[in-house]
């Protein structure tokens, strides 16, 4: 693949890992909606409203299943704002190489242009030699 493709293969990750960070994002606002207007001591009103021990118990198992899919969510939006972080400076890297690449190229076209400005000025001592 050449580094074009490279960079446009990064863009496309970036692309990716951005709109997976905004889903995230969308789910981690509703979750705070829905904690703001229930209210952070509704946990410990539902324990206590419980009517059983294993009513207790079921109801804590899902809160703290609500509270491990929170902290997954959060973890998440750190994981990709880390892969984007990655993901442009690898974009970065690949464009300097690009660049680096571009100016061994010319110097490369400069050279044989070099080099076949030599031979015909050769070539044309040559024919008047001959001539």
């Amino acid at each position: 693949m050449n580094k074009e493709g490279e960079i446009d293969l990064t863009l496309a990750r970036i692309a990716e890992t951005i709109r997976e960070q905004e889903e995230y994002y969308e789910h981690a606002k509703e979750r705070i909606k829905v904690m703001y207007e229930h209210g952070s001591t509704e946990y410990i009103e539902v324990l206590l409203e419980s009517s059983s021990t294993s009513d207790f118990f079921n109801l804590l198992e899902y809160l703290n299943k609500l509270v491990e899919y929170d902290q997954s969510i959060l973890e998440q939006i750190e994981r990709t704002r880390f892969e984007i972080e990655a993901y442009e400076n690898q974009l970065v890297n690949e464009k300097k190489e690009l660049v680096a690449l571009q100016k061994e190229n010319t110097k490369n076209l400069n050279t044989v242009e070099e080099y076949r400005s030599v031979k015909e000025m050769r070539s044309s001592r040559y024919r008047k030699i001959r001539i």
